[in-house]
Formats: structure tokens, sequence, C-alpha cells
């Protein structure tokens, strides 16, 4: 389960320009705009991460009332849950990722709870304070109650700030990567499993009784292609899809992971089944090292996101404006992959 809501501390503080009543922390990798002498460098918080899905409860309730209530569906129990959404917000024009609550916002026997979890050496208060990951509910005859998470992983990929030590690493062993563009589509997998073979969305099996389903006519003609045992996933774009932020004239799909199993196959061994099967891949940036991507000298992990971050920013692969962000997948070891949001992209978000 993704680490939602963590006890982090406040490693940096900064005024924001033009801003009285506000200033910028610096929480793992990410800035979040908090309010003003609420925290000093090193204070504890309970920080949210965007996606997040806050309980209608306090502290939330109170604090968050001012947005709406979002219905999302619990990849646990497949109900449907409302809670307050955390998003990337700009506020003066400082990009503000996440959502920090100070310890002391909590119940008494809330915060003794917290120093027990950090005796523990645990900082995750994901489940504890009923913090979800906010899926917009797919509502359509076409979508099964049924997962895919049976048969392939989610497609979901770690963003850096989640794990920019790591990231750090990374850097500094000169590990090669795939650098691919982010494409803005909607999720699809097709899997052909000893158990199972069909089509999915990113959170459903889609039926197979739907055969006007745009998952089923792009997906079908795709599962004859796949040799048993074997799945890929991939982005499905279109005219339709996310306001058609691709800019392209008919449905597509651009695969990105081809799976053994649940093992994935390596960047190259990706690609070159595209080629032998006549899918189209998602567009290749070319191979690097960090140092080899960003070009410029680097001192810490902090410079090194803010690099990659700029980088990040650019135009689009296909025919939209610019582009979603980047995705970054080792060589040598695909379970090493990460992405990057453009910020561009995340202030002109236009939907969910």
């Amino acid at each position: 389960m993704r680490a939602l809501a963590t006890i982090e501390t406040i490693k940096d503080l900064q005024p924001i320009k033009g801003a009285d009543r506000i200033e910028v922390a610096t929480v793992r990798g990410w800035k979040v705009v908090v309010g003003k002498g609420l925290y000093k460098v090193g204070d504890l918080c309970v920080y949210h991460e965007i996606d997040s899905l806050c309980p209608n409860v306090d502290p939330y309730a109170k604090d968050l009332i001012k947005l709406n209530l979002r219905d999302s569906l619990n990849e646990e129990t497949n109900e449907i849950v409302q809670g307050y959404l955390i998003k990337t917000m700009s506020l003066k024009k400082q990009i503000s990722q996440g959502y920090c609550v100070p310890l002391t916002v909590y119940s008494e026997d809330m915060q003794k709870t917290f120093q027990e979890y950090l005796a523990q050496n645990t900082n995750d208060v994901t489940s504890l304070l009923g913090i979800t990951l906010y899926n917009k509910p797919e509502i359509s005859a076409e979508f099964s109650s049924t997962s895919p998470r049976n048969y392939v992983p989610s497609t979901s990929l770690t963003r850096i700030q989640n794990i920019l030590s790591t990231v750090w690493d990374y850097y500094l062993n000169d590990e090669v990567f795939e650098v691919t563009v982010k494409l803005d589509g909607t999720s699809i997998s097709v899997i052909n499993h000893p158990e199972f073979k069909g089509v999915a969305s990113r959170n459903n099996i889609i039926s197979a009784e739907a055969k006007e389903s745009k998952y089923n006519l792009a997906g079908t003609p795709i599962l004859e292609r796949i040799p048993k045992g074997y799945s890929l996933q991939g982005e499905l774009i279109g005219p339709k899809i996310q306001g058609n932020f691709e800019g392209v004239v008919e449905n597509t799909v651009y695969v990105y992971n081809v799976l053994n199993g649940f093992e994935y196959l390596s960047p190259e061994a990706v690609k070159e089944f595209c080629l032998n099967s006549r899918l189209n891949y998602v567009t290749v940036l070319g191979y690097f090292t960090l140092k080899e991507f960003i070009k410029t000298a680097i001192n810490t992990p902090e410079e090194l996101l803010e690099a990659i971050l700029k980088l990040a920013d650019g135009p689009s692969s296909l025919n939209g404006q610019y582009r979603e962000g980047l995705v970054f997948k080792s060589l040598t070891t695909p379970e090493n992959r990460f992405k990057v949001i453009s910020n561009k992209y995340l202030l002109g978000e236009k939907h969910d």
C-alpha cells in the first residue's frame, strides 16, 4: 500500500514574494505552502501526498472545508468513498504539492500513537488516519467489479519527489535509464494470463460483452499478438479521452510495459517486442545516466530534483501543446523506475 500520509520533518522554510500569511516548506523533495509561523525548521508534521483522499472528519473536515467532497473508488474494498482530494496548487505563483498538518492538531490519543509509531521506526500513518488513494470512479456497464491486480501490477509509477534519496544513488552510481515521454490518456492493460485473457482499465477488468468499449476496441486486436503468460500495459489516447490532450485524430495505444507474469521486461526488450508485433511504443528521448541527461554540475539531491523538473517541461511527443512529463526506467534493473511530472502540466491541468 502506498504511503500517502507520513510523519516528516520540515527541512526548510522560505518566504513567498508578496505573501504575508504563507511561506513555502520543504518536506522530503516536495514544496508545500504552509501558514506563516506555523512551523520551525526541524518540526514534525503529517505530510499528505498529492492524490491523497482525506476523510470527512476533523481535522480535515475543519481545515479543508473549502474543498468539494470527491467520490473515489477504494481499491481495497472496491467501494465508493467520499473525501477531500489533495492536488497541486499555485499560491502567489508558488507551486504547492501536498498538505502538511502539525502533530498538535490531532487528538492527544492520536499524538501518543504517533510517538509509538516513531519509536518503532515507522512513520507511515496512512491507514491510521484513514487516508486513501484517490481513484476517479469508473461507472459504466463496460467495467466489471473485478480488479486486474491478480494478473498485472498497477500501472502507477512513483514520483521522483518520493524517492529522491534513491534517485540520488542512481545519479552517483551512473545507472543508465531509458527516458521516455509520458502521455496523458487512460491506462490500458492487455492480458494473456493462464487464468484470464482480456483487457483492463487501470482498476477494472473490462467486460467481454462490452464490444463497443474503447478499451476492447483498442485492446482485443492486440491480444492475439501476445504470447500466453505475457501482458502489456500502455496509454490509450484518443479524441474523446482526457479532452484529447495529445491532439490525436483516432484512438491509439502506446505501449510502455511488457510483463512475463509479474516481471517487467527490460526497456530494450519491450521496444523490440513492439517492433516485432507492430505495436506503437512510447517516444524514447534516449538512453542516459542522470549526469548525461542533466548535463550540468549537481552537488545535492535537491539540485538534482530542480534540474530534472526543469527538463520535464517540454513539447508533446505527439500533437499536444506540451508534455505531461518524463518516465525513467533502468536498463539493467527494470524495477528501478520513476516518473517526473511537469509543473507546467500540473498547473495547466484541466481534468482529474
